[in-house]
Formats: C-alpha cells, sequence, structure tokens
C-alpha cells in the first residue's frame, strides 16, 4: 500500500510539474515575443547575451519617417469610428509590411501618425550596420503607394497621408 501511494504522489508532482514547465515556457517565449516587438535588435542581441544595456548608443546615418494623414481628423469627424479604425489598420498594415521588408524599426504609431527609423550603425554594437541608402525614396513610394479615398464619397473626402514632409500626388 505504501508503494501505491508513493508511486501516486510522484506521478502526481511530475505531471505538476510537467504543467508548471509548459506554462514556464509558454511565458517565456511570450516575453521573448514582447521584448522583439519593442527592442531595437541590437539591444535585444545584447540582453539575450546577458551584456550590460547602455544608456545611451551613438548613431550615424540614421534615416528618420514620419507620417501623418493629411485632413484625418476633420475626415475623421464624419465617419463612423469603425471605419476610422479599418483605414489606420489597413494603411499601418501596409507601412508594416514595407518598413519590415526594408528592415526598418517601427517606433510607434500615435493616432494617425507613424514614426519609423532605419536602425543606423550603433557604434557601441554593430559597426558594420548602415541606414539603407533608399530608405528615404523607399518612404516617398510607401506616401505615393498609400493615398486612401473614402470609397463611395468622391473625392471631397480624399485624405492621403504625408511622409516626411512630401504630400503625395492625391492631395495636391
Amino acid at each position: 500500500a505504501i508503494n501505491a501511494i508513493t508511486s501516486y504522489y510522484k506521478e502526481y508532482y511530475d505531471r505538476l510539474n510537467w504543467v508548471n514547465k509548459q506554462k514556464s515556457e509558454r511565458n517565456e517565449r511570450r516575453a521573448n515575443e514582447i521584448l522583439d516587438g519593442v527592442l531595437p535588435q541590437q539591444v535585444l542581441s545584447g540582453v539575450i547575451k546577458g551584456e550590460a544595456i547602455q544608456l545611451a548608443y551613438e548613431h550615424k546615418e540614421v534615416t528618420f519617417l514620419f507620417a501623418d494623414i493629411v485632413g484625418f481628423t476633420s475626415w475623421a469627424k464624419g465617419v463612423p469610428p469603425r471605419q476610422v479604425v479599418e483605414l489606420l489598420t489597413e494603411l499601418f498594415s501596409i507601412f508594416d509590411q514595407e518598413t519590415t521588408d526594408l528592415g526598418v524599426y517601427k517606433v510607434c504609431t500615435i493616432g494617425d501618425a507613424y514614426v519609423a527609423v532605419t536602425h543606423g550603425s550603433v557604434h557601441s554594437t554593430s559597426p558594420d550596420t548602415e541606414s539603407p541608402p533608399h530608405a528615404p525614396t523607399k518612404a516617398i513610394a510607401i506616401n505615393d503607394e498609400c493615398s486612401c479615398q473614402d470609397k463611395g464619397a468622391g473625392s471631397n473626402n480624399a485624405i492621403a497621408p504625408r511622409a516626411s514632409g512630401r504630400q503625395s500626388p492625391a492631395s495636391q
């Protein structure tokens, strides 16, 4: 009888340990996904290697993209909230894909604004990484590609993203 009870508790604790290990691995994967989405690759690789995190880095040849939708606020006041969210989701999905394809780091979105930056050269960790020379041209291409119109409302309600201070042809 003692062997049966001992076997039962051993099996119970083995199963409990297995479940806890699965939860721990799932939480670790999720934490890594979050860190991957928040930290630039150079910083994340340093964290993973256990290196000391620096408070500041020197960047050279960095390119910023600031995109803002011309006339967005006035347009958004006249349409249902769902339509506003659908537009931003569609537009920022295009931006996300383009920045991913370029290897550009998305800093944030704030309302209808999109901010991205090339990684540039972080001299303390990877001196050979440089800002893609085609990034400004690609920003203009994204801008031109993402001209958006309120379907069915005609050109009076046209809105177009503005990137790096240049308006798309749709808004001119």
